[in-house]
């Protein structure tokens, strides 16, 4: 079962997978990551959180993918190099892989609570200290 939250961050680090696809195969890279690399994620104990982005560039988008991991990501590899490997079957490229340090992450839930904040630490979602009413965008 997954914990249900962190008491404290020590050291985020992320992991970044980045390659390209025909745009008409996104929902295919999305529901694989939906269907095998989430659940093996979610069972980790390292794992935070995970970011898909794309930037479509014609018939071919770039696709990265994020990984968030409280100190560590050797746990995690397994699970990463599989995914890099169905990647590079479906695309016929090697997918770049990164890893950084995370010098600053802050992410709310929809009511403008924080879900997680590094290098503060975190606890469970909490109120954030700026009302959600006078973030930039909501004026």
């Amino acid at each position: 079962m997954r914990r249900a939250g962190v008491a404290h961050l020590h050291a985020v680090k992320c992991r970044t997978v980045s390659f390209f696809v025909e745009s008409a195969r996104i929902q295919d890279v999305m529901t694989n990551i939906d269907a095998e690399v989430l659940p093996r994620f979610l069972v980790l104990p390292h794992f935070l959180g995970l970011v898909a982005l794309q930037s479509p560039l014609g018939t071919r988008a770039e696709v990265v993918v994020m990984s968030l991991w409280d100190d560590e990501l050797e746990e995690s590899e397994t699970v990463s190099e599989s995914f890099r490997g169905r990647i590079q079957q479906a695309t016929g490229m090697t997918p770049e892989r990164r890893a950084f340090d995370v010098l600053r992450v802050m992410v709310l839930n929809a009511n403008g609570e924080t879900c997680l904040d590094s290098p503060q630490g975190s606890q469970d979602c909490r109120p954030a200290s700026v009302p959600r009413q006078h973030r930039a965008g909501q004026d």
